[in-house]
């Protein structure tokens, strides 16, 4: 929750932020239960992607997350 996301989206250039707020990076709590949706979840809460208008995983929803990409300049 500090970086706005794993070391793996730091480096293909995406970051986890609040919904409301798309400048803020989501707090601690809801990272936590972001993994947890997402490992218990698996692969069904990422092909819930496509079955919404709003293209957001399961965990995204649960965690009022959303995910950006960040051009790296």
């Amino acid at each position: 929750s500090i970086f706005g996301g794993t070391i793996g989206h730091i480096i293909i250039g995406i970051r986890v932020k609040k919904e409301k707020n798309m400048k803020q990076n989501i707090n601690f709590f809801s990272a936590l239960i972001r993994y947890i949706i997402k490992y218990s979840l698996g692969w069904i809460s990422l092909l819930s992607v496509s079955s919404n208008s709003q293209n957001k995983a399961l965990h995204d929803k649960a965690s009022n997350s959303i995910v950006l990409y960040v051009k790296n300049t």
